[in-house]
């Protein structure tokens, strides 16, 4: 059975670069299973966009998520309550919703974030993947 991943918010940006910081496991990580992307993610690119903080490319960014094949997932409210429940664990609200559709989901958040690798082993079934 093929795991399905969620993608971390910078894993995405780094694929939509192809940005060499997404190495050889992520990639084969991410060409071998099915893939999802959070509208949380969608959100949080296009927040530092807006910022002046990320230049993103020209488009529509959920268009390109999903022309590469990634399912977009919408943010329900078992996510944002799996999420809250989580706020103490890490300090990065985005994170936590992220944490939140993966166990909702039951998807492996794939990420190269370090803290987050650290404080999610503490999950039960540990739902985090290091890119």
């Amino acid at each position: 059975m093929s795991r399905r991943l969620l993608l971390d918010t910078h894993i995405v940006l780094w694929w939509l670069r192809s940005d060499r910081r997404l190495g050889n496991q992520a990639r084969s990580l991410i060409e071998r299973h099915d893939c999802s992307v959070s509208v949380i993610s969608v959100f949080e690119l296009l927040a530092k966009n807006a910022t002046g903080k990320l230049p993103l490319p020209e488009g529509s960014l959920a268009d390109q998520i999903e022309n590469f094949g990634f399912r977009l997932l919408p943010l329900t409210a078992a996510h944002v309550i799996s999420g809250a429940a989580l706020f103490g664990l890490h300090p990065d609200p985005f994170d936590c919703l992220l944490l939140g559709v993966a166990r909702s989901e039951h998807l492996s958040l794939l990420t190269r974030d370090v803290q987050l690798l650290e404080r999610a082993t503490s999950l039960p079934g540990n739902p985090v993947v290091e890119a």
